[in-house]
């Protein structure tokens, strides 16, 4: 009797218990998550059972419409070792529900956007925890220093993305206790503060496969990691601000890098060493008040840029740029226009050039013979100076509102016999009177003069019509 007695007794706690782990499971399936058991004897008994019996091993609940509190009583799946709640809306309270679950080795809380820095240390307790992912959640990179306590962790995913205050930053000491970690795996955009020149290399040396965007603030640089920088095929690197000077920037190999911000805080690095510096193709160089930059391909975006407070482009710097394939150089609002105008008359070379009227002094402009297109912004005297020397293909002029441009306008740039397309825009009328020098022009097949009338834009067709 007193056997039967002990039987039931036992019967009766693993059945209480397991009615509460079907609480937790049912629960949690009626959210929509994903549950795998283990399972020991014949399938009939765990189908005919519902699994009533099965040790709950995996809970998939990424994505499912999770609330805080939903992970109520979790700590009773003992033999839970793998939990997955990517995006889902629970709390750092609900973390503290996790430190119950003693057997857990993978955990995922990737998008978990409402975790702040209060989870890491329940997070910490859970001593067999193996893989973590954390990336893209409010958690403060600093934080994460906790965590290198754990100590059987060999994976951690995070995000060490830009912080304020700088102490929540991703800055050396909280690297260091994570640096024991096998596999680190930052990801997105990565934001490194005060790092010594041993943490970068070493933080270079790991799995940067997901990494978008690398920036540096205040960090040391040895030439092992300035190489390494270059030869990782990163998507973007900032060294705004940082103490690189031209030697260690001839060590970051550009050809792998697909975008680059790099200033150096003592003025380092000159536009004419950084010129030399860029990888070939280079196409479109633009030049404005404190910085420059490179682009490369189709896509309209720099692809390299530096910032410089005195960005003076000097012979040298254009004949690097020429070279490594330049196509157009854009010279913007800057009081350095009529000094880099004069390198580009002196060089001569066949390129586009993009720039501002005030910058512009007419017959020193036409020395330039091998310029092959030409855009004036902003013009404000309709006095053009042209040569029969220059080789202009295209030229494109905006005229401020309050010029008038006249016949000896267009007969300047009748001048320009190789012109195949000309675009002239302007706020006032213009006339056949006007334009009909430009009836020399034997090459020209695209023509656009805004505001021409009737009568000069019959005739402006007739030049177009007779040239094609």
């Amino acid at each position: 009797m007193l056997l039967l007695t002990g039987f039931c007794a036992v019967g009766l706690a693993v059945w209480i218990r397991q009615s509460r782990v079907r609480a937790v499971v049912n629960r949690l399936q009626q959210q929509g998550a994903q549950i795998k058991f283990k399972m020991g004897g014949p399938d009939w008994f765990h189908q005919s059972t519902h699994h009533f019996f099965d040790t709950v091993v995996m809970v998939d609940a990424s994505r499912c419409d999770l609330a805080p509190g939903d992970l109520e009583d979790i700590e009773k799946l003992h033999g839970l070792k793998r939990l997955y709640l990517t995006r889902t809306d629970i709390s750092d309270d609900d973390v503290v529900s996790l430190s119950g679950c003693e057997h857990l080795q993978r955990l995922s809380l990737y998008g978990c956007r409402n975790l702040s820095k209060r989870c890491i240390e329940p997070l910490a307790q859970l001593t067999h925890l193996q893989v973590l992912d954390l990336h893209d959640t409010r958690i403060p990179p600093a934080a994460l220093a906790g965590l290198g306590k754990l100590p059987n962790l060999t994976q951690l995913v995070f995000s060490p993305r830009f912080y304020q205050p700088p102490e929540d930053a991703f800055h050396q000491d909280a690297f260091a206790p994570l640096e024991s970690v096998p596999d680190l795996q930052p990801v997105g955009k990565c934001f490194l503060y005060g790092f010594s020149a041993d943490q970068v290399d070493r933080f270079l040396g790991g799995d940067l496969s997901r990494v978008a965007e690398l920036i540096f603030r205040e960090c040391d640089y040895s030439d092992q990691s300035l190489a390494r920088l270059g030869s990782e095929h990163l998507s973007s690197i900032d060294l705004q601000l940082e103490d690189i000077d031209s030697r260690q920037l001839e060590l970051i190999d550009g050809r792998n890098i697909q975008q680059a911000d790099i200033s150096g805080a003592k003025d380092s690095v000159s536009l004419e060493q950084f010129a030399s510096w860029l990888p070939e193709g280079v196409q479109v160089a633009f030049l404005g008040e404190d910085n420059a930059s490179f682009h490369y391909g189709s896509t309209g975006r720099w692809r390299f840029r530096l910032h410089d407070e005195d960005p003076a482009l000097t012979e040298h710097a254009l004949n690097a740029l020429v070279e490594k394939g330049l196509v157009r150089l854009v010279l913007g609002g800057s009081d350095h226009v009529q000094a880099n105008l004069e390198s580009v008359i002196r060089v001569n070379p066949a390129i586009r050039v993009r720039l501002h009227a005030e910058g512009i002094r007419w017959p020193q402009l036409a020395r330039a013979t091998r310029l092959r297109w030409l855009d004036i912004l902003s013009c404000e005297d309709a006095g053009l100076q042209f040569d029969r020397m220059m080789e202009l293909e295209g030229l494109t002029i905006r005229f401020a509102r309050s010029v008038q441009t006249t016949r000896e306008t267009y007969a300047q740039i009748a001048k320009l016999e190789h012109l195949r397309s000309l675009h002239v825009q302007t706020a006032n009328p213009v006339g056949l009177q006007e334009v009909q020098p430009l009836a020399e022009l034997s090459k020209l097949n695209k023509l656009r003069i805004e505001n021409a009338d009737a009568e000069a834009r019959a005739f402006l067709d007739s030049i177009v019509n007779r040239n094609q």
